[in-house]
Order: C-alpha cells, then sequence, then structure tokens
C-alpha cells in the first residue's frame, strides 16, 4: 500500500498582504491589520499554523485578543461570528480574482 503524501500547506503572500488591506471584522479599523488565521476542526495540527485560506483581518488589539481570550469567547464577547466573516472575506476574494 501505498502512503498518502504530505500535503503541503498553501501559503501566499499576496493573499496576506491583501487580507491585512481589509478592515478589522470587529472594529472596522482599516489596514494595515493582522491576517489572523482560524482554526476549524483540525485545519492544523498543535504548533502548525492552518493554511491562509482561513484567515480573517483582525487590528493588533483584537488580535491579540483572540489569542488570550480564545476564539470562543472572543466571538461572544463582540457578537461576531468568525466563520461568517471568513465567508465574506473568501467572496471578496474570489469577486476580486474573477
Amino acid at each position: 500500500m501505498t502512503p498518502m503524501p504530505k500535503v503541503k500547506p498553501w501559503r501566499s503572500k499576496k493573499y496576506r498582504e491583501w487580507i491585512s488591506s481589509l478592515p478589522c471584522v470587529v472594529c472596522n479599523r482599516q489596514g494595515p491589520n493582522d491576517p489572523h488565521h482560524l482554526r476549524v476542526r483540525g485545519n492544523a495540527g498543535t504548533g502548525q499554523k492552518p493554511d491562509d485560506c482561513w484567515c480573517i483581518p483582525l487590528c493588533r488589539k483584537h488580535h491579540n485578543e483572540i489569542h488570550s481570550l480564545g476564539a470562543g469567547t472572543f466571538q461572544k464577547k463582540y457578537g461576531v461570528d468568525l466563520n461568517l466573516c471568513l465567508l465574506m472575506v473568501c467572496q471578496e476574494w474570489i469577486k476580486k480574482v474573477e
């Protein structure tokens, strides 16, 4: 039996720079902002960063806060759905590249 090849994570500097140019999904602060990589159902192992396609823009304040609070508490505090934010960011990227 042939072992499955390792899948190389998708990294794109151009995409991360574009994410950085977007307003923060929480406070709408204009960029440059930090691309925050969302962890969704096993898209990265412990100590590994998810692919760049899982990024949303957060200002530095909110990026630091999501790491200190955790995603669940962060979403409750700000009433924001990070998965919906990710979907909206992806839709904007698709419009941009079409």
